[in-house]
């Protein structure tokens, strides 16, 4: 039997059935092949911000589509996916981000003040 990776898993269901619901959240549904396009924009744009492969990108953001595209993506760039706790707060966002070592920190609109809060002055990073 076969296996598949979570990006030929998505391809083959955005082929097979490209209009049905891969994810849905309470504002919107999105089909495989929409998720198959974002994710892979997402994971094309990571790789020329300078993702290589093994890198992590990791996530703040609340569980939707959106956080869905993000994990796909960045899998489909060859990093490895590192979702952060949103209950962290500043302090503990800090501590999480100084043990994973992300190359990117996606951060979803609400979680943006937290994020420049845990990195801090000077930090590297764009948001």
């Amino acid at each position: 039997m076969m296996q598949m990776n979570l990006s030929q898993t998505i391809w083959a269901h955005a082929k097979a059935r490209p209009h049905s619901v891969a994810v849905s959240d309470p504002s919107r549904s999105v089909s495989y092949r929409e998720l198959h396009e974002g994710s892979g924009r997402l994971a094309r744009a990571l790789a020329v911000a300078g993702l290589a492969r093994g890198e992590r990108g990791a996530l703040l953001s609340e569980n939707s589509c959106a956080a869905a595209e993000a994990f796909v993506g960045v899998v489909k760039a060859g990093g490895i996916f590192v979702p952060l706790n949103t209950r962290a707060g500043a302090g503990g966002l800090r501590d999480l981000l100084a043990i994973c070592n992300p190359r990117f920190l996606l951060v979803s609109d609400r979680y943006v003040d937290m994020a420049r809060e845990a990195l801090g002055a000077g930090a590297e990073t764009r948001l």
